[in-house]
């Protein structure tokens, strides 16, 4: 499937060819994924729900602070490790790449997440070696150089996916938000000796809501990650044409 990125394309260009094919293959996009999005949503909605104020779990953490710490440690380790195969799911289906590649090589962002937003041919290099088969550890200088050419549109795309993700992932947090400043609100008052004052399925609406919505932006960010696929697939592109300009 990766042959198609490679062709020489504006920003726009590749904006809007990362749309159209998370919009007309989303159903192979889901069925190579869902496995790895689905724990990660539910991992990382746990996550959220032990990081906010709660009257029952403050109580059962004091009496078995042992157990609360062992049990918080395995959670949020795992969801770092569903984050990352979520992650390298996407390039698998991407790239057709083993998905224990794309786990190493996806791993790299994850360590160097803020280095990688503030080098722009970093996040080149990476691609390249998430879509990309013969690539050689050998050559990561030449890689990194070939980012650094183009290193303005790389940055666009970045600043662009940033931009239009923010303004999705703010519209779809409302109902999120709602509920969860309900829930601290509530439990504040719970801790303080006040009636807890809501409905016993408050909790798992909470988990469900959370759980959905974050599937939803994790395929949301697939659409980034797809639209900085493209951009690699033309930057190679170029240099392919300048290539072969020189050659002849």
């Amino acid at each position: 499937m990766n042959e198609i990125y490679y062709k020489n394309r504006s920003v726009r260009a590749c904006l809007s060819a990362a749309w159209h094919q998370w919009t007309t293959d989303w159903k192979h996009l889901v069925k190579k994924t869902l496995w790895a999005v689905v724990p990660c949503a539910l991992l990382i909605s746990t996550t959220i729900y032990l990081r906010i104020p709660n009257k029952t779990l403050h109580d059962w953490g004091v009496e078995n602070e042992m157990s609360a710490f062992l049990t918080q440690s395995v959670v949020y380790g795992a969801t770092l490790v569903s984050c990352l195969l979520a992650g390298a799911a996407l390039y698998r289906y991407a790239g057709d790449r083993s998905l224990k590649k794309c786990v190493l090589v996806y791993l790299l962002p994850m360590i160097l997440g803020p280095v990688v937003v503030l080098v722009a041919p970093l996040a080149y290099v990476i691609l390249h070696f998430l879509l990309d088969k013969t690539s050689k550890i050998r050559q990561t200088g030449s890689y990194f150089r070939t980012g650094v050419r183009h290193w303005g549109s790389l940055l666009t795309v970045m600043i662009l996916v940033w931009l239009i993700t923010a303004v999705v992932y703010a519209v779809l947090c409302l109902p999120v938000a709602i509920l969860t400043v309900s829930q601290v609100s509530a439990q504040m008052g719970a801790l303080q000796g006040d009636p807890l004052g809501l409905p016993s399925c408050f909790t798992p609406l909470l988990l469900a809501v959370l759980t959905v919505f974050h599937i939803v932006i994790v395929y949301v960010s697939y659409w980034g990650k797809l639209a900085f696929a493209y951009s690699y697939g033309s930057i190679e592109r170029q240099e392919y044409e300048k290539y072969t300009l020189y050659r002849s």
